[in-house]
């Protein structure tokens, strides 16, 4: 369920257990922390995920009909 230890994390905005050329360490995945690590990343994402979701339909709600042409 983790991620091998060729994956990029950069994406994660962190360099915590990155090597120099922006790898994965497998010491990140030995680390006693990795499962609420993983969990801390998934829900950050599904909270972005989200928060686009709502910043869309506030712009569909609030959006003037008439102005759509």
């Amino acid at each position: 369920m983790g991620h091998s230890a060729h994956d990029n994390v950069a994406t994660r905005g962190d360099d915590h257990g990155m090597s120099d050329r922006g790898l994965h360490t497998i010491s990140e995945d030995l680390a006693e922390t990795w499962l609420e690590d993983w969990i801390g990343v998934g829900l950050d994402e599904i909270d972005a995920y989200l928060g686009k979701h709502a910043a869309f339909e506030d712009y569909v709600s609030t959006r003037d009909p008439a102005q759509a042409s």
